[in-house]
């Protein structure tokens, strides 16, 4: 991947993606043209488009049934700590949002998408930390909200694309100190989704305490709580200047649903996160309270984790490894299935794609590769 750290992942599921001008790419032979032959022939990845963002701000769009570059932008002045796809602001197509260490979050249309594109929409957080953001699509309007860690890093902002500029909520750190839970510490990871059949929008922060709290929106306050074990120590590793790498990952199944006491099934939110340390803890909550369902461990000599990912099935989580592996393990019961192996150093995003029946998981590392997997 330009022989840069690979910190983010998206695969593009939009119709509009095989319309990007690629006469202003750049195409980059595979690392073995005989591989490549090979791959086309047992998989049909024909129109499959993958992102990708480095450690020094690059988006990369790749071809990946010819493992080829189309092109690429440099859209931030610092690495990309996120990509996500999102709807289009036209009403049709796809469109890209991508978080950089230069403190702004960028919304790009895909259909219309080229090296000297400027953003349809720049948000200023100002973060300079390692909290990633989250989006979420306001239904069939313009509107998009991001969440992420502000120039205060305990403090957690929503920002809307309809308002450049201040955030239109905070949600207050101190209000957590309040409430007796000390001092949480820096966000390191947000995630915003909808709950249950009312369709509350909720945001879960986890931070670097281990606290990991629950947000309604709209009410704009916090409703549950928890502390989990997954990072070494009490703060987070001290990173080094220029390293991007993620100390955190979080990732919810927000139509988990499981029996409850009375036998009759129940909205439940199931979510699994891991940090600095061995510990992986899967956790469930609903409007009123969060617990853990089971505490796991990464396998070997694994001591933390980058990024976790819950295949859209739910029926597998890829796990990427700070001992350049990527772990698999089942969503239901939670147990281990395997670790894939092929990156030299530790991996730093995970995407997974399905393309008319054919599904894949795609792994990035700080060795500068990405890896297409197939696990079903």
């Amino acid at each position: 991947c330009h022989g840069d750290q690979v910190s983010a992942l998206c695969f593009l599921k939009g119709a509009s993606v095989g319309e990007i001008q690629q006469s202003t790419g750049l195409n980059l032979p595979s690392r073995s043209q005989s591989q490549s032959q090979s791959h086309s022939k047992s998989y049909d990845f024909a129109g499959v488009k993958l992102a990708s963002g480095n450690s020094k701000g690059r988006l990369s769009i790749w071809d990946v049934q010819t493992k080829r570059c189309d092109f690429y932008l440099e859209a931030h002045q610092n690495g990309i700590l996120e990509l996500l796809e999102l709807p289009g602001t036209t009403g049709s197509g796809s469109a890209i949002a991508s978080e950089g260490r230069d403190g702004y979050i960028h919304l790009y249309d895909l259909e219309s998408l080229t090296q000297t594109s400027e953003p349809k929409y720049k948000i200023k957080t100002e973060s300079r930390s390692f909290c990633r953001f989250s989006a979420y699509h306001q239904g069939n309007s313009n509107d998009y909200l991001f969440s992420c860690s502000g120039i205060e890093d305990e403090n957690v902002h929503i920002w809307s694309s309809n308002f450049n500029g201040n955030p239109i909520k905070t949600f207050s750190a101190n209000s957590l100190n309040s409430q007796g839970l000390g001092k949480p510490g820096m966000c390191m990871d947000t995630m915003l989704y909808k709950y249950g059949p009312s369709g509350r929008l909720m945001m879960t922060c986890l931070y670097e305490s281990g606290l990991l709290a629950t947000a309604d929106v709209m009410e704009e306050r916090w409703i549950n709580n928890l502390t989990v074990n997954v990072f070494a120590s009490r703060k987070v590793p001290e990173q080094k200047p220029g390293n991007n790498n993620n100390n955190v990952a979080l990732c919810f199944d927000a139509l988990y649903k499981e029996l409850g006491p009375s036998s009759a099934k129940k909205s439940h939110v199931r979510g699994i996160c891991g940090g600095s340390g061995k510990n992986l803890v899967a956790f469930g909550m609903d409007s009123m309270k969060a617990e853990v369902v089971k505490n796991l461990q990464l396998p070997g000599d694994s001591t933390g984790c980058s990024s976790i990912k819950i295949r859209p099935d739910r029926k597998i989580f890829a796990v990427a490894g700070w001992d350049n592996k990527v772990h698999l393990y089942t969503w239901k019961k939670l147990t281990p299935l395997g670790s894939l192996i092929h990156h030299t150093k530790s991996v730093q995003s995970l995407s997974f794609g399905e393309f008319s029946s054919q599904k894949i998981l795609a792994s990035g590392g700080s060795d500068g590769h990405i890896a297409l997997w197939d696990v079903y």
